[in-house]
C-alpha cells in the first residue's frame, strides 16, 4: 500500500513541484532548501494529524450524517465539537514558529557568514594583487636587484599570513624576521663601533645578513664587499618602502641604522 501510494504521488509530481519551488525561493542554497522543506513537513504534519483527530471525531461522535450548516448557532459549536483537533494544530502551529525563528537566526548567521567568507576572499585576491605589483615595481627600481632573486608569496603570506581569513595585521614570522635582521645589524655595529676583539668582519657579517634574507626567500651569493653593502642598502631600504606603505611603519618594524658602512 505504501509503495503505491508512493508511485501515485511521484505521477502526480508533486514532490519535483515542490522541489522547484524551493530551489526557486531559496537560489538554490542548501542551507535554505533545508529550512524550506523543514517548514513544510512541520505543516504537512500538523495538518494531517489535525485532519486525521477530526475524522476520528466525527466517527466516534457520529456526526457523519449532519446535515451542511453555517448558521451562526453551527458555526460557533465546531469549536467546541473539534476542540481537540483545533488545538493539535494549534501546537503544530506553535512548533512551526518556533522553528521559523529559530532556523531563520541560524540561517541568517550562515548567510552571513557564508558573505564574510566570499568578501574576505575577495578582499585577499585584491590585497595580494596589489602587494605583488607594487613589489615588484619597487625592485625594478633598484638596480641591484632582481625579481627573479625574490619569491614574492613568500614574503606575503609571511607579511600578512593571515590575509584570507580577511586579517592584515603584520605576522609573528615577519616580525621575527626584522628582529633576527636588527640583530645582526646591532652586533656589527657593536663591532665596528667598540674595536672589539675579534673585530668587526664584512664577510662573517655578510653571511649573517644572507641567513636572515633567506627566510623572506630572497637568496644572495657572497660578493666583495662594497657590492654587498649597496644590494643591503637596496634590500633593507625596500623592506622599509613595505612597511610604511602597508603596515604603516610600526616602530617596531623598523630597520636599525647601520653604523658599519
Amino acid at each position: 500500500m505504501r509503495e503505491q501510494v508512493t508511485r501515485f504521488v511521484r505521477r502526480l509530481g508533486v514532490l519535483n513541484r515542490l522541489k522547484n519551488i524551493v530551489r526557486k525561493l531559496t537560489r538554490g542554497r542548501k542551507e535554505l532548501d533545508y529550512f524550506i522543506y523543514a517548514l513544510v513537513l512541520i505543516l504537512c504534519l500538523g495538518v494531517v494529524v489535525s485532519f486525521s483527530s477530526a475524522i476520528m471525531v466525527m466517527i466516534a461522535d457520529d456526526r457523519l450524517n449532519y446535515s451542511f450548516c453555517l448558521r451562526n448557532e453551527c458555526l460557533n459549536n465546531v469549536a467546541d465539537y473539534y476542540s481537540a483537533p483545533i488545538a493539535i494544530f494549534g501546537f503544530f502551529v506553535d512548533v512551526l514558529v518556533l522553528v521559523a525563528t529559530v532556523g531563520g537566526i541560524l540561517v541568517a548567521l550562515m548567510s552571513y557568514l557564508g558573505s564574510k567568507d566570499t568578501s574576505n576572499f575577495t578582499n585577499h585576491i585584491s590585497h595580494l594583487s596589489l602587494f605583488q605589483e607594487f613589489f615588484v615595481g619597487e625592485v625594478n627600481k633598484r638596480d641591484r636587484l632582481s625579481i627573479s632573486s625574490f619569491d614574492v608569496y613568500r614574503v606575503y603570506f609571511m607579511v600578512f599570513p593571515g590575509s584570507k581569513d580577511g586579517d592584515f595585521v603584520p605576522g609573528e614570522d615577519y616580525s621575527y624576521f626584522l628582529t633576527e635582521v636588527n640583530n645582526a645589524i646591532n652586533e656589527s655595529n657593536r663591532k665596528f663601533t667598540s674595536g672589539s676583539i675579534p673585530p668587526f668582519s664584512y664577510q662573517q657579517h655578510q653571511t649573517a645578513m644572507i641567513d636572515c634574507f633567506r627566510m623572506i626567500g630572497l637568496s644572495l651569493q657572497h660578493v666583495p664587499k662594497l657590492d654587498f653593502f649597496e644590494i643591503e642598502n637596496q634590500v633593507l631600504d625596500l623592506l622599509e618602502t613595505i612597511n610604511k606603505s602597508f603596515i604603516g611603519g610600526h616602530e617596531s618594524l623598523k630597520v636599525n641604522e647601520r653604523l658599519y658602512r
